[in-house]
């Protein structure tokens, strides 16, 4: 595949989303057109160096980690691209989720990323862990202010003590 002629990093600004891009983390595009159709094919690569994730007070390491995503898309239509992308950093958020650099924070000012998010979950339930359907999903309980953290896409928010607990269990 050849790399696509447009702008990288304005690529990479729509798969982060709002989310500040951590530096052991990259991603890279690729695209390639059909000979036959209007069709493109774009590849997105997600790379992660070791790194570590701090929760609870607790270190954790992280390991390397190499994920591929690729759709075909109208390359002619204007958005097409766009669409792609999205597409591409949804899919990939199924197999990305335990390398979200959000995992620890709290949830005043949780960065939106589509390369993390969970793709069937809206945001707005995901930014509000006081809501009444809001629970740990180790514990079961309830969460109070302070004592909660974004556990990665597929926990959602979790009691950072739990979240430990299980970790270190395993």
């Amino acid at each position: 595949m050849a790399s696509h002629p447009l702008n990288e990093a304005a690529y990479a600004r729509i798969v982060w989303g709002n989310l500040t891009p951590p530096p052991w983390a990259s991603v890279t595009f690729d695209t390639s057109a059909s000979a036959k159709s209007r069709q493109r094919t774009l590849r997105l690569t997600f790379q992660a160096e070791r790194s570590t994730v701090v929760m609870g007070g607790h270190s954790f390491p992280r390991p390397r980690a190499r994920y591929q995503q690729e759709v075909t898309y109208d390359g002619v239509a204007s958005d097409g691209v766009v669409v792609a992308l999205l597409a591409c950093a949804r899919e990939l958020a199924w197999v990305t989720r335990e390398h979200d650099p959000r995992i620890g924070i709290g949830p005043d000012n949780l960065p939106q990323s589509p390369l993390f998010d969970p793709p069937r979950v809206r945001p707005p339930a995901m930014l509000e862990p006081s809501a009444d359907e809001a629970f740990c999903p180790f514990c079961r309980g309830r969460f109070t202010r302070g004592e909660v953290a974004w556990g990665g896409g597929n926990l959602l928010w979790v009691h950072p003590g739990c979240w430990v607990a299980a970790v270190t269990a395993s």
